[in-house]
């Protein structure tokens, strides 16, 4: 009768995936159902972990506005994402989160995240792009079809725990804390482009005023798009550098829960299975390695019982040199002689109120540091930071912050499950069938794998009980692997889903779109303000123009403010390269390493000095992106263009202008509305209809030219019978295809291309 009434409590053991317990902190406007990593991508997350880093946060002496809540504003397309469920129905907001190119923004989607809540992101989503993406698309590549057991603990999520386990959780803690510090010197060079002093973000040029200091969406209440005021928003600091260290705090967060996971004690012991799928014949293997690791781990979480491995207790784990150095190899770790080895007490999930000890001022001192190394390497735009001396440590990649490990004694009294009436042991019955039930792996394999199992921390608890060996698999007290799966410290230290190293350019190593990079480089675009600004040419920035006046709805309104927020950065007043307004440089002049540079770009708008927007760079982007057409100018510098053997018209014709000024423009003829969509410095030609011969003042060398992308949709062309070559300067050749026009005298027929 006991075990029947036990049965129920067993059966809510599932693989337990948090050390230091995460939870989502779903509002009361969005009920919760039960989602968990592709719903909570939507929601804040609280719990130890943020605790942990928050606390370190303010031991390190680091500014708190660093922590404050910020906002992103994120292009997306206006697709349902495949993840539905009532809860996303409930909120209103079942649209797709995965980050768009920007020239094809259907939506602008608000995220908003207080960067200490991503010490609690691996327990949810498997990197920070694959958060910026909604968790939309499973970034773990399980074989399954849809993906369906990527974020449950009780799929692949529990399965691949392994990299919240010592040592993966070093490894990978140390590349998101490279991650964080590459992203704060790029903060760093930002504010020196900008001319920046130290813990400082004032004394920007005042034409960039709205483009650097109106919060995440950079409206301004003067704005005729203004929705209200923002985060961040006129606080005096530069939005861009505000993000920019808002990110390299994020990634900083994400290292720090595999940090904090190494100073559980339901975590000092080396799991079995790798970062990857590819580490388990099968999900039902993955499934019973996750569930035999968390009866070690504790099971509190789903049992409310006390766990034998975290709860409070003495002799948990040993510290040392003689440990180990379970770092990547050449990575500086410093041996210390003032702590020699020994055994101390240490407890893990959801006992975090009952640390202390040497367990308590060397996770907190490690945390801290780390922290610490991230803002002293940043722009540190909040502020100097306060003091701070470490107790025992001098640097977070020592071996002092990741030589922790269980002893065997602790091992063996953590695979008892204390259920307050009797304690299972792994190879009980009891959690034999749970784990065959659930798992679906064969039950004798199971049976003989978990007597095998506690045979051995048995042994190793008799022989050597504040020894290692079970929790780093080595000398006598090994355990060898389970189910055929071997010990974590056999797999590689980077799974395939991990935010990728800097530098960040969108592609993979063999140069293919990289999801990962884009997710990020999308999301954070301001954070990456001078990726933006080496990527996008003249070219990208009219085709947002021509999205913003020829698309309707939400739609136009999300075009628009994309338009505006990329043509900011790059956009000049006065008539083109050899004569514009020196003072009102954009920021990618500051930016750009070498403005002349053959992939830089800048577009061109003639502005009177009479004009109302003409001082600030978001609105003269507003005045590029919205204004009707045809206004004359702006006057771009002057090329050669000319015939194609096949000449195609757009529903309606444009006209082009000789520039006589910057301001005085005279027609000349109706061009052919092609022109090559690069629109380089070379040697092009343009047509002219006028007659039925041929004309042509160049004749030397014709060359037949095909633009590589039409201008506007191809619906409709025309069959010239007759060109003339002419050597002209024409204002914006750059016309949409929707725009009315003087010209309407030609008919439009032929066959598409």
């Amino acid at each position: 009768m006991i075990a029947l009434r036990l049965l129920p409590l067993l059966l809510l053991l599932a693989p337990p995936a948090q050390a230091w317990e995460s939870e989502a902190d779903w509002p009361a406007t969005v009920p919760f159902v039960g989602e968990h990593g592709r719903g909570n991508a939507r929601v804040h997350y609280d719990s130890e972990h943020r605790a942990i880093f928050e606390t370190a946060l303010t031991r390190s002496g680091a500014p708190a506005a660093w922590n404050d809540e910020f906002n992103i504003v994120v292009p997306t397309l206006a697709t349902p994402t495949f993840y539905s469920s009532p809860t996303l129905q409930l909120s209103g907001e079942p649209y797709t989160l995965i980050p768009s190119d920007p020239g094809v923004a259907e939506r602008l989607r608000d995220r908003s995240f207080v960067p200490s809540m991503f010490s609690e992101l691996p327990d949810f989503s498997y990197a920070l792009w694959d958060w910026a993406s909604g968790n939309e698309l499973c970034a773990s590549n399980p074989p399954s079809v849809t993906g369906d057991d990527c974020y449950e603990f009780g799929g692949w999520m529990g399965s691949l725990n392994s990299t919240h386990f010592v040592p993966q959780a070093s490894w990978n803690y140390l590349h998101y804390h490279q991650l964080a510090q590459g992203i704060a010197a790029q903060c760093k060079e930002y504010q020196s482009a900008l001319g920046y002093g130290a813990n400082s973000a004032t004394g920007s040029p005042p034409y960039l005023f709205q483009t650097l200091h109106c919060g995440a969406d950079g409206l301004c209440p003067t704005h005729p798009s203004y929705p209200g005021g923002d985060g961040h928003e006129l606080n005096g600091k530069d939005d861009f550098l505000e993000q920019c260290q808002a990110l390299s705090l994020a990634l900083e967060a994400v290292g720090q829960h595999f940090l904090e996971d190494s100073w559980s004690s339901g975590h000092m012991w080396h799991r079995w299975g790798g970062p990857d799928v590819s580490a388990f014949p099968g999900l039902e293997t993955g499934l019973a390695t996750a569930m035999t690791s968390g009866m070690i781990h504790g099971t509190r979480s789903v049992s409310h019982m006390d766990d034998r491995m975290c709860e409070a207790n003495t002799w948990r784990y040993a510290w040392g040199a003689t440990v180990g150095n379970p770092l990547p190899p050449g990575h500086p770790a410093y041996n210390s002689t003032a702590l020699p080895y020994g055994t101390y007490p240490g407890i893990g999930d959801l006992y975090l109120g009952d640390l202390a000890g040497l367990q308590d001022i060397q996770m907190y001192d490690c945390v801290a540091q780390s922290i610490r190394e991230t803002y002293d390497a940043s722009a540190a735009i909040d502020g100097a930071p306060g003091g701070f001396s470490p107790t025992l440590i001098t640097s977070s990649g020592s071996a002092q912050c990741h030589d922790q490990r269980a002893t065997n004694y602790a091992m063996f009294d953590g695979q008892y499950m204390d259920t307050g009436v009797l304690d299972y042991r792994i190879d009980s019955i009891a959690v034999w069938g749970l784990i065959k039930a659930k798992s679906g792996v064969p039950g004798g394999t199971l049976a003989a794998n978990l007597s095998a199992l506690h045979a051995g921390i048995r042994a190793a608890a008799i022989a050597d009980p504040n020894g290692i060996g079970a929790s780093t698999n080595t000398g006598a007290g090994a355990l060898g692997p389970f189910l055929g799966i071997a010990a974590n410290e056999s797999f590689s230290a980077a799974p395939s889903y991990r935010d990728p190293p800097l530098p960040w350019d969108g592609l993979d190593a063999a140069g293919a779109p990289d999801p990962k990079e884009e997710s990020l480089l999308r999301a954070f675009n301001r954070a990456h303000a001078g990726h933006w600004c080496d990527t996008l040419e003249a070219q990208d920035l009219f085709d947002l123009r021509s999205r913003c006046q020829n698309t309707t709805g939400d739609t136009q309104e999300a075009a628009c403010n994309t338009c505006e927020e990329f043509v900011q950065r790059q956009v000049r007043v006065g008539c083109g390269p050899d004569e514009y307004e020196e003072d009102k440089e954009p920021l990618c002049h500051y930016l750009e390493e070498d403005p002349a540079d053959e992939g830089f770009d800048y577009v061109y708008i003639d502005l009177p000095e009479s004009h109302a927007n003409r001082d600030d760079a978001r609105t003269v982007a507003g005045e590029f992106c919205r204004q009707p057409d045809p206004p004359i100018g702006p006057c771009v510098q002057a090329h050669v263009f000319g015939a194609y053997e096949i000449a195609y018209c757009s529903a309606v014709f444009y006209p082009f202008y000789q520039c006589l000024g910057c301001n005085s423009c005279a027609g000349i003829g109706t061009g052919l509305a092609i022109i090559d969509s690069a629109f380089e410095e070379e040697e092009l030609w343009i047509n002219w209809s006028s007659s039925e011969a041929w004309f042509s003042a160049y004749d030397a060398s014709y060359t037949s030219i095909i633009p590589n992308v039409p201008l506007w949709p191809a619906t409709c062309y025309f069959d010239a019978t007759a060109f003339v070559w002419a050597d002209v300067e024409v204002c914006d050749p750059y016309w949409n295809c929707t725009t009315s026009s003087d010209y309407s005298d030609w008919s439009c027929y032929g066959s598409p291309f």
